[in-house]
């Protein structure tokens, strides 16, 4: 409810009064950027994000184990799910590329990355995935990378990388529809999923796509028993779905307003005396 409250205050403010500000103009995209410097810079080179990396594909590995021990011959074949960028594929590097040329996301500059198909595996993810391919368990792929102008680059990126699995049939990307949970649908008819994997949730099957965030929390306080067992988060703090809920139609706004709602969006201490 704060946060919603917050929320409408700043399209108030922004509608009426901030607009008319002298120095909107001259906060730029790369000023805005440099904002995210920290997020790539731990994700690029700090030793804990490799830990937690490490630590998700742990607890993967120990729950397929379990599940290829249950399985049965009559049984549907077993599968995994997992996204591909920053969950097995690591996109540091295009995230740094922003920062350094002061830019925003554009389709232009990440078709480039995608297709020179240069990302290195996510730490674990290459072990677990060759792991589940040993005990018989495929691999689906399922990004929301574009199906018409990405798909060579990213199967060369995953197969250059040893990943298993990498064909059209296992390599889902998107085509109409951003809503992962179309694909999903379609491997459940042929497959038992034991796990899904992703940086983000909307990567797995909990219904969190174009939620607002207080829902987003809802939702994943109410499946808060299956992280770790069927789903797997990966951390990534440089960009994902928790950005889109700050407000609607966030990345329309400008890089000043953008500036203004993140700092009205924090949850500060304030002393008592």
């Amino acid at each position: 409810m704060k946060n919603t409250v917050i929320v409408t205050i700043f399209f108030i403010l922004f509608s009426f009064v901030l607009p008319t500000a002298g120095n909107t103009e001259n906060y730029t995209e790369k000023e805005l950027s440099d904002h995210k410097m920290i997020a790539v810079l731990w994700s690029n080179i700090s030793a804990e994000y490799r830990a937690l990396c490490y630590q998700a594909y742990n607890m993967a590995t120990i729950q397929l184990e379990q599940a290829v021990s249950k399985h049965k011959r009559k049984d549907k074949p077993l599968a995994v799910v997992v996204d591909c960028d920053d969950t097995v594929l690591f996109d540091g590097p295009f995230q740094a590329y922003l920062i350094e040329h002061g830019k925003s996301f554009n389709s232009t500059d990440w078709e480039k990355w995608v297709n020179e198909a240069k990302a290195v595996p996510v730490p674990g993810a290459l072990e677990f995935l060759q792991f589940a391919e040993k005990n018989k368990c495929e691999v689906f792929y399922v990004p929301n990378r574009k199906n018409k102008t990405e798909l060579k680059g990213t199967m060369e990126n995953l197969k250059r990388a040893g990943f298993p699995n990498v064909d059209e049939t296992h390599v889902l990307l998107k085509t109409d529809s951003s809503d992962k949970q179309l694909r999903f649908n379609e491997i459940k008819k042929t497959h038992n999923v034991v796990l899904y994997i992703g940086d983000n949730l909307n990567d797995l099957p909990i219904g969190t796509r174009n939620h607002k965030n207080e829902e987003r929390v809802s939702i994943t306080d109410s499946q808060k028993n299956h992280f770790g067992i069927n789903y797997i988060v990966l951390p990534n703090p440089m960009y994902g779905g928790w950005e889109d809920v700050f407000a609607p139609n966030y990345f329309k706004l400008t890089p000043y307003q953008k500036k203004i709602l993140h700092r009205s969006l924090l949850n500060s201490w304030t002393p008592e005396n």
